[in-house]
């Protein structure tokens, strides 16, 4: 059987995580868990045999703004010790995952609108509950099904 999943995740303190079956194109999961929950779901159910890509947002190569006008230097800090945080949890599910045998392409954070959980329903079909981080990593997949069956068949 070919590979047939493509994973999605959104890093950061709370992990967002959306697989998709290429031969669908159906939303299966739009989830958010911890770093080692998330890990361990996607080591558990999500085989490397299975799945065709992962795609990350890696926002590690877009610039910092450390300055703003109207920022005190304590939020300014703060935001750096974030984006310091999120680029470390990319970094290391990205290791893990090629350690595993996925194959994990990275990608620039999407500077669209935001789905809510109506526009994600209306658009894929998908209605249990989810968060906004579990919908950063369904704006990777949705729409590539057909895109990854093509390149792994």
């Amino acid at each position: 059987m070919k590979p047939h999943l493509l994973l999605g995740i959104d890093p950061g303190t709370n992990i967002g995580l959306a697989v998709l079956d290429t031969r669908t194109d159906k939303l299966l999961v739009c989830t958010s868990g911890d770093f080692f929950r998330t890990l361990a779901v996607i080591k558990a159910q999500y085989p490397p045999h299975k799945v065709a890509d992962v795609i990350v947002e890696d926002a590690r190569s877009l610039p910092l703004y450390a300055r703003h006008r109207h920022t005190s230097r304590a939020a300014r800090d703060r935001v750096a010790r974030n984006v310091g945080s999120v680029d470390m949890v990319t970094t290391l599910i990205t290791q893990w995952l090629q350690a595993k045998g996925y194959h994990v392409q990275a990608e620039k954070p999407q500077r669209r609108k935001k789905w809510d959980a109506d526009t994600l329903a209306r658009l894929t079909g998908y209605t249990a509950p989810t968060n906004e981080h579990g919908r950063d990593a369904a704006r990777l997949v949705v729409g590539r099904g057909p895109q990854i069956t093509r390149r792994v068949a």
